[in-house]
């Protein structure tokens, strides 16, 4: 599908033993043509979060949806910092391993 405004791309993300249909849905209606949702596998990243967002405020209030969105990404963030360091060290490792074993030649 495809107007002005709203276009659907579809693709194909290869796996080694499936393919899995990934539906991208676009707009340009306030400028640069933006995402604004994607389907993979037929499952909505949009609805998915709709719904959870739906269960947490029927217990919650939005002020603390609001917070626990914030103590997710800031997980994520020391999360991937942390795979960071680990990288880091692990290529530092190597690199000490690789300069010892020149020195034993």
């Amino acid at each position: 599908m495809f107007s002005d405004s709203k276009a659907l791309i579809k693709t194909t993300i290869r796996r080694e033993t499936t393919d899995i249909p990934a539906v991208y849905s676009m707009s340009n209606s306030k400028g640069p043509w933006r995402i604004y949702d994607v389907k993979i596998g037929g499952v909505s990243l949009v609805r998915n979060y709709r719904v959870q967002f739906s269960k947490a405020l029927r217990k919650k209030s939005p002020d603390d949806l609001i917070e626990m969105i914030k103590k997710k990404i800031e997980k994520q963030k020391q999360k991937k910092a942390s795979k960071i360091s680990m990288k880091a060290i692990f290529n530092l490792v190597r690199l000490m391993a690789t300069q010892s074993f020149k020195q034993l030649l």
